[in-house]
């Protein structure tokens, strides 16, 4: 039996049991075969194999998947694997640069999936379509502009369809361009917005403070502040509110 065939007779089986199944289409597992033919997230040649990926995924499971996530956490990806270098395909050596670049690919093949599905298959198999997102919870550290600004700019290209002028200004040419025709995709490409909640951080912009940053680049720092509530189990920081 191939796995392809297992996948199938799990489902079914989730369906017998009264099982309601989020399906993720892309959780770090990227073909080892795309990433040496053209460099993986690095190259916009992905967005046409994710969409027919995509769209395979949708014909053969989804009389039983009624709600797909595109991408699981796309920052991980973007930092720890093209940044960092902790995570596949272990890539530093240009960590300005790269994780944008693999951040706009990621956001592209997620529209494009979208783009498919609701073309193809949403009426006839009346799901519902998102992307998962890590939420180590932004929050502004302060009252501050600036600081609100950082935090807001999180989630602009999926519901407006093109990153938001404060980042334009601060990554400069580093930072990838939409055209008309992504935008128009991008924009409200969700149906729903996933998020993965571990803890929480604040945002600031990298000026001089008496905190320790934990990660950043260019402007935004972020940090644990140790004024957050914990849970009680692990210490993790989480904001309560969002799981009401």
């Amino acid at each position: 039996m191939s796995s392809s065939e297992i996948a199938l007779d799990l489902h079914k089986l989730l369906v017998v049991v009264g099982i309601q199944s989020f399906a993720t289409l892309y959780h770090w597992d990227l073909p080892a075969h795309l990433q040496e033919l053209i460099g993986g997230w690095l190259s916009e040649k992905i967005v046409k194999y994710f969409a027919i990926y995509a769209e395979t995924c949708f014909a053969a499971f989804g009389d039983r998947v009624k709600h797909w996530i595109t991408i699981n956490e796309p920052l991980q990806v973007a930092v720890n694997g093209h940044g960092i270098g902790i995570f596949a395909p272990g890539r530093k050596t240009s960590s300005l640069i790269e994780p944008y670049l693999a951040t706009h690919n990621q956001l592209l093949a997620h529209a494009a999936a979208v783009a498919v599905y609701r073309e193809k298959f949403q009426v006839k198999q009346g799901g519902q379509i998102g992307i998962a997102v890590v939420c180590e919870w932004a929050e502004a550290f302060s009252d501050e502009e600036h600081n609100k600004s950082a935090a807001d700019r999180y989630l602009d290209p999926i519901y407006h369809g093109d990153y938001p002028p404060s980042m334009r200004e601060g990554v400069g040419k580093r930072l990838p361009v939409f055209s008309d025709e992504d935008k128009e995709l991008l924009q409200n490409s969700v149906d729903f917005l996933g998020t993965n909640i571990n803890f929480i951080v604040s945002l600031t912009l990298r000026l001089p403070l008496n905190v320790s940053l934990r990660t950043g680049t260019g402007q935004v720092g972020v940090f644990s502040d140790e004024t957050n509530t914990k849970t009680v189990k692990d210490s993790s920081v989480l904001k309560p509110e969002d799981f009401v």
